[in-house]
């Protein structure tokens, strides 16, 4: 097991945080956690996610204010169906974010690998509000752009907001849930007045593809951990390092999923505990508009992805004169950069990017932010012990692993695979894995994985898959 405690002071950033920043950071909830804290948060995520009806002890439908867990029919994709698709197959793909999305072509080489187009497809959220009918405009001229003019088409997306999948005669579908905080498509698209029968995403697309002559053959649209799942060519990849690759997937961002036991877990909404940053957070979050009121509790989320340098930000106000006098406009500063740099948190943490003409105060910031990616290692340390645990017990419920082995779940996330504290720190990504060995017991490597081959993959072999009824 890793000894992270001797790594991180192997790995101890430049200079110290003034003693009074330190200890206010402390309280308001911007250092990491204690060791105590940490083992507690992790047993708080496994007794939601027994809560939540993967293993089978609670109806899953059942109103859970916690981490919940939503049945999926996804069929997994083997070898043999992979090498029962024609060489030259090709398929249509995309990850569909809230805010942006991109689509590009995926090919079946002779060789039995996959390969991605340089050529792509950027669509971006639309400054006003759109109808449904608009976005769904966006996406089929698209698909039309990059299909060359074939009268077929085989299309698979992830899709980031919650919904319900629907299997379909020629691939999965999917439905948006318009309940609670979700009533707006990804885009600033509008759901209003749309007939509930009418919202399944690739049937809309394949209406207007009709239009101009084009079918869609196969049609597959999957949450991102369940591409991530999917992605037998990076899971080749592992087993091929010497990995036993465990059965599921993680898509690691703010809306954090997961794919396991036949089961897409929701743990960017599982309930956490409160502090004042997470407070001050959500309070600015409602000011604009971002967050309904009665939506107002603190979640797992709001300590992950596109949230950390909003949690610096509003440490550092919360600080006030203890970082600077100016410390709101800093933190304002970072706020609005925050919206168009998803790197912010790791270049702030480079020292990349400076808010003033102090060196101390950059240095404090810097050292902050540095603090605020050790605590995000180990919240996704906590979380990918938890989704890794329920696979590994049922490999070794059929094989058993010798403690060496090291085991490897599928993930993807740019902040998780390429976020750094600078060239003395590492790569989140390591202090993920040393986190979640301390508290699983056992070596788990959060191994980067391709969305978009997982999606190609199951639309490509869709006929050759045995899909659950």
């Amino acid at each position: 097991m890793y000894n992270g405690n001797e790594r991180y002071r192997r790995l101890a950033p430049e200079g110290r945080l003034p003693f009074d920043v330190i200890h206010g950071a402390q309280e308001i909830g911007l250092s990491s956690l204690t060791r105590g804290n940490l083992t507690v948060a992790h047993q708080w995520l496994q007794g939601q996610l027994y809560q939540s009806g993967i293993h089978g002890e609670r109806d899953s439908r059942r109103n859970y204010d916690g981490l919940k867990a939503v049945r999926t029919k996804f069929p997994k994709v083997s070898v043999e169906a992979w090498e029962d698709v024609p060489d030259g197959t090709t398929a249509v793909v995309g990850e569909l974010g809230r805010e942006t999305g991109q689509l590009r072509v995926a090919v079946k080489e002779a060789d039995g690998g996959i390969s991605l187009s340089q050529r792509g497809i950027s669509i971006r959220r639309a400054l006003r509000p759109i109808s449904f009918d608009q976005y769904i405009q966006q996406l089929a001229d698209s698909i039309l752009d990059l299909n060359n003019d074939n009268s077929t088409v085989n299309v698979g997306f992830s899709l980031e907001v919650p919904h319900t999948s629907i299997l379909t005669d020629t691939g999965m579908d999917a439905i948006i849930n318009t309940d609670g905080n979700h009533n707006r498509f990804p885009w600033n698209s509008e759901l209003g007045g749309v007939p509930d029968e009418e919202r399944n995403i690739m049937q809309a697309v394949q209406r207007h593809l009709r239009t101009h002559g084009v079918e869609v053959e196969h049609g597959v649209i999957a949450d991102g951990a369940t591409a991530v799942a999917l992605d037998i060519f990076s899971a080749s990849d592992a087993a091929a390092e010497g990995f036993v690759v465990l059965d599921g997937g993680m898509a690691a961002g703010a809306d954090t999923t997961a794919a396991i036991k036949n089961h897409t877990l929701d743990i960017g909404n599982a309930s956490w505990s409160d502090d004042q940053v997470a407070r001050k957070l959500r309070q600015k979050l409602q000011e604009e508009g971002k967050l309904d009121t009665e939506a107002d509790q603190p979640l797992l989320k709001h300590e992950l992805g596109e949230y950390l340098p909003l949690r610096l930000a509003m440490g550092i106000e919360l600080l006030g004169d203890k970082i600077a006098q100016n410390s709101r406009n800093i933190a304002e500063k970072i706020w609005q950069q925050a919206e168009t740099n998803n790197s912010l948190i790791s270049d702030i943490a480079a020292g990349k990017v400076q808010f003033t003409h102090n060196a101390n105060i950059n240095l404090t910031i810097r050292l902050l932010a540095r603090s605020v990616l050790r605590r995000a290692e180990q919240v996704y340390g906590a979380i990918t012990a938890v989704v890794a645990e329920p696979p590994l017990k049922e490999r070794e419920d059929k094989v058993k692993l010798e403690q060496g082995v090291p085991v490897a779940l599928l993930t993807t996330g740019d902040l998780l695979h390429a976020a750094t504290g600078g060239k003395l720190l590492r790569t989140l990504n390591t202090g993920v894995r040393i986190e979640a060995a301390n508290l699983l017991g056992r070596e788990v490597d959060v191994y980067r994985a391709v969305p978009k081959f997982g999606l190609a993959a199951a639309a490509m072999a869709w006929d050759h898959l045995e899909v659950a009824a």
